[in-house]
């Protein structure tokens, strides 16, 4: 706590130092809010969190606060650790003018284009929500085969329903994100509890991060699958269906995909079921070794691997990337650890790191991790608490902003939610891991050549994104 103090005080002392104007205020022990006369100041403390390493910027939201007959309002919300600070001001002037933090932070412009969609809505409807969808529209100029220019958009989903709840607003976003579900329902579920003020039963939080992990063991798999296709690699031993089948069954088991409801989990793990997870991840556990001693032990991988998509550890961390792809290039990012949420304060998270930064880094990361899954699991199932497993939830959610983060099996997946004390949410926005990762490990295949970028994006990105995006390449070469 200490630490995060110092983080506030800090982001306090800058943002005085550019406009003694500013108001303060601390809605949480982690968190600080600072608003500010205009969106041109913002561009200006921003600078100085940059300077000072205050943070990286995780997010922007959009809010319309028409029914306050007000103009929207935009939140900059930077994050270290624990510490969450959120630059807020109001947008007065056109959506053309808004000032921009790209030549500060090179991923910003991704953020902001989500900023300027979400305005956009707000024209025409009385927006609520904005849900970006992982579908990505990435066209490329190439000159001599090699990539000399990239620029990716991306498709999100603003609803202007004001009749869902908050039961119902769930449901959507599992429809919705059907990659990584138990990290959205997680997320959401967090920011919910936070707002009533609600504490999930032990035996609960525990479970959570038994389906957390598992999830998390089944995705990175199926990346590890889209590696060794891409590459034409022996086939990892984990990747077969010896090794990946029982995952999705296990969470079935659990209650499928909806197992994780605000105040706790829907259903319990028997201690049979518990044992099978358990002989299962033995297996695992040795198929594992026997893919580490695959890959260091054959040159192959090495040969294909090192040295694509090299990044370092400050441009990694200036970019705002998370999850593997930051701790590949030695950036030491995990919430499981930094800001402990669920059933992980209770519990020893061991952060994996690799200084490289580049695939070869990236694939040792990835598997290097499923052990620590492994570990994490069999630690909450031998130590499962007893008790309930939902607290009871008002009916309807106090009045009042929320913020939750979790370490989604791509990297950190961040919602905020505010409610005006009724059953029906007043705003709900997600900002994914993938968008900013994607736009990151573009920008590294510049001057690289064409036909490393299936492999590129095979080993940086979620296996599920290869069936959501469209692809168009210009070569500049042939362009009269």
């Amino acid at each position: 706590m200490e630490k995060t103090n110092a983080i506030l005080t800090l982001a306090r002392d800058i943002a005085t130092a550019w406009d003694w104007t500013a108001e303060f205020e601390q809605p949480a022990t982690n968190r600080l809010d600072i608003y500010l006369p205009s969106v041109e100041q913002v561009v200006n403390v921003a600078a100085g969190f940059v300077v000072k390493q205050l943070g990286y910027l995780g997010a922007i939201t959009g809010l319309n606060c028409a029914h306050e007959n007000q103009a929207p309002e935009a939140l900059y919300h930077f994050c270290r650790d624990n510490a969450i600070i959120t630059l807020r001001a109001q947008i007065t002037s056109p959506l053309n003018g808004l000032p921009s933090l790209g030549q500060i932070i090179p991923n910003a412009k991704n953020l902001e284009r989500h900023l300027h969609q979400i305005c956009a809505a707000s024209t025409e409807n009385s927006w609520r929500y904005y849900f970006p969808v992982d579908e990505f529209h990435l066209e490329l100029k190439t000159e001599n085969e090699k990539i000399t220019a990239f620029t990716l958009a991306a498709d999100a989903v603003p609803v202007a329903n004001q009749t869902l709840d908050w039961q119902q607003t769930l449901e959507i976003l599992t429809h919705i994100y059907q990659a990584s579900p138990q990290a959205h329902r997680l997320a959401y579920c967090l920011g919910l509890e936070q707002l009533a003020e609600v504490n999930v039963p032990p035996r609960a939080q525990a479970l959570r991060l038994v389906l957390a992990e598992l999830e998390r063991i089944d995705e990175t798999i199926q990346m590890l699958g889209e590696i060794e296709k891409t590459a034409g690699f022996t086939p990892f031993v984990v990747t077969q269906p010896k090794g990946a089948a029982p995952f999705w069954n296990w969470i079935n088991l659990m209650g499928s995909t909806q197992a994780i409801i605000p105040g706790g989990v829907s259903a319990d793990l028997s201690a049979s079921r518990a044992n099978e997870i358990l002989a299962a991840l033995h297996t695992l556990d040795a198929q594992l070794r026997g893919a580490l001693d695959q890959i260091t032990n054959d040159p192959q991988y090495q040969q294909c691997l090192q040295g694509k998509n090299k990044r370092s550890s400050r441009q990694t961390d200036l970019m705002g990337v998370t999850g593997p792809l930051a701790r590949a290039a030695g950036v030491p990012r995990d919430l499981r650890g930094d800001a402990p949420y669920a059933g992980y304060p209770n519990y020893s998270v061991n952060l994996v790191l690799e200084t490289a930064g580049d695939l070869f880094a990236g694939l040792m990361v990835l598997l290097v991790e499923l052990g620590e899954s492994i570990q994490l699991i069999r630690q909450a199932l031998h130590n499962l608490p007893t008790g309930g497993l939902a607290a009871q939830m008002p009916p309807a959610i106090p009045a009042g902003e929320a913020i939750s983060r979790v370490e989604a099996p791509q990297g950190e997946l961040f919602y905020f939610l505010k409610s005006d004390g009724s059953v029906i949410p007043q705003n709900v926005s997600v900002c994914t891991p993938t968008a900013c990762n994607f736009n990151s490990v573009m920008k590294f295949t510049i001057d690289t050549p064409l036909s490393d970028l299936p492999l590129v994006m095979s080993g940086c990105l979620p296996a599920s994104i290869f069936k959501n995006r469209s692809l168009h390449i210009q070569d500049l070469a042939n362009v009269v």
